[in-house]
């Protein structure tokens, strides 16, 4: 190989060295994000499943053309970059569908959490499964992703409510609102 083409061979490696350490450091930061949650990437993740078999078919054989591995070594350097790219697409994908936003673009106050508290009605304490924020009368509300509406109306107990499905098992409850606009996600509720 001449001067040229290892200096091209080598700035090749190290682009695809560089575009490789960038998804994973992009893949690790949106773990981090979801585990901070409590929502497990693998389990909004399938793993490409690939068999043995699948690899070991098509196309023309195609000899090496030098025995030192140099083809061999950037192939599978092309090979990694590639599923990096392909992981952090999936990641970034299925991280748009968790609700991770608050559902106000008004200023807002966090009232209640997850878990036990105090109930607010009878002062018993009792499970409470959501987060609550208190903002202005008629503040607008938004979806916190994309998702398909699955109700809009009254419910016992929650007043003027809207649901939306996420996907992958989250499920959104818009609650106590002052009235139920006619919007798509991620406008207007």
């Amino acid at each position: 190989m001449d001067k040229a083409a290892a200096d091209l061979f080598m700035e090749q490696m190290m682009l695809l060295a560089s575009i490789e350490e960038k998804a994973n450091a992009q893949i690790e930061t949106l773990k981090m994000m979801l585990e901070s949650t409590g929502v497990s990437s693998s389990a909004l993740i399938t793993p490409a499943k690939i068999s043995n078999i699948a690899l070991a078919q098509g196309g023309p054989f195609i000899e090496v053309a030098n025995v030192d591995g140099t083809p061999i070594r950037f192939f599978q350097h092309a090979n990694r970059a590639s599923i990096a790219i392909d992981e952090l697409a999936a990641i970034q994908a299925a991280v748009e569908q968790v609700p991770l936003s608050s559902p106000l673009i008004v200023s807002r106050r966090y009232t209640s959490g997850f878990g036990v508290r105090r109930d607010p009605i009878n002062g018993r304490h009792s499970n409470h499964h959501g987060i609550d924020f208190a903002a202005a009368w008629a503040s607008p509300v938004t979806s916190t992703a994309m998702g398909v509406v699955k109700f809009a109306g009254r419910r016992s107990g929650f007043g003027k409510v809207v649901e939306i499905d996420h996907g992958n098992g989250f499920i959104t409850r818009y609650a106590h609102m002052s009235k139920i606009g006619r919007a798509s996600c991620r406008e207007r509720v």
